[in-house]
């Protein structure tokens, strides 16, 4: 067996360390945040960038949040509509009309109720340029569902953040998620 010198094993080390640390750190700061963490973040974190999106019928702003500590980006919509009639896009009309960020926190406690939240984002109440709106964790993905079917994906996006999703499991999920969707519009 042969013996290593010291300056060669602590250059051994050093070059081991430079290479290992960065995936460390970046593994420290995509530590997973618990549910009541990320409802803290959201209510209390300062925003410190904020754009429209083009997305969506009531077109929520991206608003980039941070604590000091961490930094993450969270959709801000402060949609209140009551009407007595609304047209809508396709001919309808629909009486006694209503349109609310309310509905976004509602279906959010109504899943943590029945223990579905790990399927949906966690959404908040927050006060942002004197409008008062839900505020929900952004969640990365490669395409939004209009995309999806405008492309006639078959793309599986996981719906509990753990990066597995297979075709039964997300059939499951979405006919899970549609009940308590459905109880709140």
């Amino acid at each position: 067996m042969q013996v290593l010198s010291k300056p060669l094993i602590r250059g051994l080390v050093a070059v081991l360390a430079c290479v290992m640390l960065p995936f460390a750190a970046s593994a420290a700061d995509e530590a997973p945040l618990g549910k009541e963490q990320i409802k803290q973040f959201l209510q209390t974190a300062e925003i410190i960038k904020s754009k429209p999106s083009s997305k969506g019928v009531t077109h929520p702003w991206r608003l980039t949040l941070s604590n000091g500590t961490i930094a993450h980006d969270a959709s801000f919509q402060p949609i209140n509509e009551h009407k007595a009639e609304m047209k809508l896009e396709s001919g309808k009309v629909e009486l006694d009309f209503v349109d609310s960020y309310k509905y976004n926190i509602a279906a959010y406690r109504l899943a943590e109720l029945v223990g579905l939240d790990d399927m949906v984002p966690v959404y908040v109440e927050r006060k942002w340029q004197g409008k008062t709106g839900s505020l929900s964790w952004w969640l990365p993905a490669k395409m939004d569902d209009a995309e999806r079917v405008q492309k006639n994906s078959s793309l599986l996006i996981p719906l509990s953040g753990t990066g597995r999703c297979t075709a039964s499991a997300f059939s499951t999920n979405w006919s899970t998620i549609a009940i308590p969707t459905s109880l709140t519009y």
